[in-house]
């Protein structure tokens, strides 16, 4: 039965969209929509891949989840400057490393979600994330 469905797969053309699993083969992806596709995974250039490959399938799976994993930084950069300015205020004269630690956590988390994106692209892997490519799969831009 697994190969009836390997084989399947194979044969279905158009427009379909495959449910997202946490990893799914990509088909068709060329070395330049790669490319494109891993730009998704870095900051703010989630937008070039958005605009020049939105009619493209993978590229735009990434897209949308470059544009969460970005707006997730931004709100988390965020809340970390607001909690650092309340503890500012509140206790001026003590320095509490917990907004750095936690800053250094969050960036380390980024990173890693960055690059295991840009390392599934050139896999060949439509590989949704934990929590942001439930998020990503709900948005149409």
């Amino acid at each position: 039965m697994e190969e009836q469905e390997i084989n399947h797969s194979h044969h279905e053309h158009g427009g379909d969209r495959h449910p997202m699993h946490h990893e799914h083969q990509l088909h068709g992806l060329g070395s330049e929509d790669k490319i494109f596709a891993s730009l998704s995974y870095v900051s703010i250039l989630f937008i070039v891949p958005l605009i020049l490959r939105h009619d493209q399938d993978e590229v735009y799976f990434h897209a949308r989840q470059g544009m969460v994993l970005f707006g997730a930084e931004v709100i988390v950069w965020f809340l970390l400057f607001m909690l650092e300015s309340f503890f500012v205020a509140l206790l001026p004269s003590t320095q509490l490393g917990i907004v750095s630690i936690l800053g250094a956590a969050a960036w380390v988390i980024f990173v890693a979600a960055s690059l295991m994106g840009i390392y599934m692209v050139f896999r060949g892997k439509k590989w949704k994330m934990p929590i942001l490519g439930r998020i990503a799969k709900k948005i149409e831009v």
